[in-house]
């Protein structure tokens, strides 16, 4: 899957949703929000909207970076948000939007009740 391979690319300590405890530095946190559709009773593409957000103690421009590096070797369109300080977790944030889509390898039929 196209995700992971994005995510195995990129050198910070990761996880989806969130950390119950986070790591010290700049650390990933990623969103995931799917629409599964196809044609003929046949759901065989998936569209991702992706969010990574990069959180840090400082502005980390080589952790923003080694994201942009990896979004861009893969030719994937991002928005980047501004870099934004959060109060109530005292961290800055630095989010990035992208969307692709996937096509499923399986071309069976699902039984229907």
């Amino acid at each position: 899957m196209l995700l992971d391979e994005l995510l195995d690319a990129i050198a910070l300590p990761k996880r989806e949703t969130r950390f119950k405890v986070p790591p010290k530095g700049a650390y990933l946190i990623w969103l995931d929000e799917c629409l599964r559709q196809g044609a003929d009773d046949l759901n065989c593409i998936t569209s991702h909207n992706v969010t990574f957000e990069v959180y840090a103690p400082m502005p980390d421009k080589e952790a923003e970076q080694s994201i942009e590096d990896v979004l861009d070797a893969y030719g994937i369109s991002y928005f980047k948000y501004a870099c934004q300080w959060l109060d109530t977790e005292s961290l800055f944030l630095t989010a990035y939007d992208f969307s692709f889509m996937e096509k499923d390898d399986k071309q069976e039929r699902g039984n229907h009740a």
